[in-house]
């Protein structure tokens, strides 16, 4: 088994570990350990720090897909150009730093009538920033050494491990609500701490080339790259965060905290999504490189059948498992169901359109996401100003669900337009029209009142009958397969046992 294998297994378990200990953490730490004001102000200066840490990036992240293996063919190594990364996002920091401290009372002022803790809390965002930017490059180094198990270990399960242990110690009442909240930046800085000094062991020590190794013309490239696929990739990575702040400057602190736990249960839906892209992405890159469609046709409608089929039944799962879920957090919370919902649905139709949006910023046409990030921005600012004063956190849903939906189709549009294809495929509206015939069955279907046996029941339904036509009807070859895997590994099992 190749370091690459091992790598990847490794960093799926801890991710996954990772998204486990979240859920404890924001499903059921936060919303009884802290008040609906002060879980929201987490929140909020979290999302100005990732906010600031993804443009001090400016595309950063996107040049090393495209120009790591160009570097490396023809220097023989990356560090140098590493160290110009680390330059370049140091000084964009610190310009956006200095902006923000330059214009922090107006920032403050936005907040000030909904609540004065972000007063006393907003400068935390600025070193927070500095260190998941850090982290950020850290880590983007450390994958290029093929080296991603202790990068994800520290972002999925140390963070949140040392926040739930700053959680039990406000529980405690061995620190105040300020005094975890200086614990709660200290899980950041010791996090990029710790990957730091894993990346000189990497190294065996600090070794800094002498130049730069990046050619002028390279650069220029590079950096004109990077300025443009940020509009593409950055902003559709702060749709969520702006949704936060935006509920944070128009609504409240609580329903920032609301809006907060609702996403998370999303994201259950998510994560497949989130794997398949990045097993899926360096392929899609060499497909388009060599500009062989027939492999990006390949990618682009098996990943989205298979993101589509494994989306349906997750949101069934999650969308008729809500009440159980909600029953173990305080009433408040149950105001996030109409996000779920929203979200939710959003979340599938993304899942539809596949590789769209990676086909274009990974192709020579990658100039086209200057204009639909833009896009992309200003729709959800204006829908998200819109919407909020009138149906609070659920307008912030809408608004969300607006601006993807429009920044999707138009993406879906353009790959058509330059390469003639499309994600669709019939087998997606076999399987949605399965995921209906169920929902509609089960939402009609009487329960008994007790909430543990509806989920039972309704889970089972679920999973028996949606799996069972997929696997019947021939959905996805590549799911059959998994599944016919499985199922002889159990028959192996079985026989042993016998």
């Amino acid at each position: 088994m190749g370091i690459v294998i091992r790598q990847s297994i490794k960093s799926s378990i801890a991710s996954y570990a990772g998204f486990l200990l979240g859920a404890i953490n924001t499903l059921l730490l936060f919303p009884r350990l802290t008040d609906p004001d002060e879980f929201g102000i987490t929140r909020v200066v979290l999302s100005i720090a990732f906010i600031l840490a993804q443009f001090s990036e400016f595309g950063t992240s996107n040049m090393q897909s495209r120009y790591l293996s160009y570097i490396v063919d023809r220097h023989g190594d990356s560090k140098g150009m590493y160290v110009w990364y680390f330059k370049r996002v140091i000084f964009v920091f610190l310009a956006i730093i200095t902006a923000t401290f330059i214009f922090r009372e107006e920032i403050i002022d936005k907040f000030q009538e909904r609540s004065a803790l972000i007063e006393s809390f907003f400068f935390l965002a600025i070193p927070l920033a500095g260190s998941i930017l850090i982290f950020n490059l850290l880590e983007a180094y450390s994958r290029a050494r093929l080296r991603i198990v202790v990068p994800t270990i520290l972002r999925e399960l140390y963070i949140r491990l040392f926040i739930l242990l700053s959680l039990v110690l406000l529980y405690l009442q061995v620190v105040d609500f300020e005094g975890f909240m200086w614990l709660f930046l200290f899980a950041y800085v010791t996090a990029f701490a710790i990957l730091g000094a894993y990346v000189l062991y990497l190294d065996n020590g600090l070794t800094i080339p002498k130049k730069d190794y990046v050619e002028t013309s390279v650069m220029k490239d590079m950096a004109f790259y990077g300025l443009v696929t940020i509009f593409g990739t950055t902003v559709w990575q702060l749709v969520n965060e702006l949704d936060a702040l935006m509920i944070g400057m128009l609504d409240s602190l609580a329903n920032v905290a609301i809006y907060a736990t609702a996403l998370y249960f999303v994201t259950v839906i998510q994560l497949p999504q989130r794997y398949l892209h990045r097993v899926t992405i360096p392929l899609l890159a060499t497909a388009l490189n060599k500009d062989n469609r027939e492999e990006i046709d390949h990618l682009y409608k098996k990943v989205a059948l298979n993101e589509y089929i494994i989306g349906l039944v997750l949101f069934l799962l999650l969308w008729f498992n809500l009440d159980l879920l909600y029953f173990f957090m305080p009433e408040i919370y149950r105001e996030g169901a109409g996000v779920v919902f929203t979200i939710g649905i959003l979340r599938l139709y993304d899942m539809s359109t596949g590789l769209s949006g990676d086909i274009i910023i990974y192709s020579k046409h990658y100039r086209f996401t200057m204009f639909t990030g833009l896009l992309l921005l200003v729709l959800t600012i204006s829908m998200n100003y819109l919407l909020i004063p009138i149906y609070g956190i659920l307008g912030a849903a809408m608004a969300t669900a607006i601006a993807v939906f429009v920044f999707n189709t138009i993406n879906v549009i353009l790959a058509y337009w330059k390469y003639r294809l499309l994600p669709f495929s019939p087998k997606m509206l076999w399987a949605l029209l399965t995921a209906a015939a169920i929902f509609a069955v089960i939402h009609y279907l009487p329960m008994p009142d007790n909430l543990f046996l509806q989920s039972f029941i309704r889970s089972s339904i679920i999973v028996a009958v949606y799996l069972s036509v997929a696997y019947g009807f021939k959905f996805s070859p590549d799911l059959n397969g998994l599944a016919s895997e499985a199922l002889a590994v159990a028959q192996k099992w079985a026989k042993r046992k016998r």
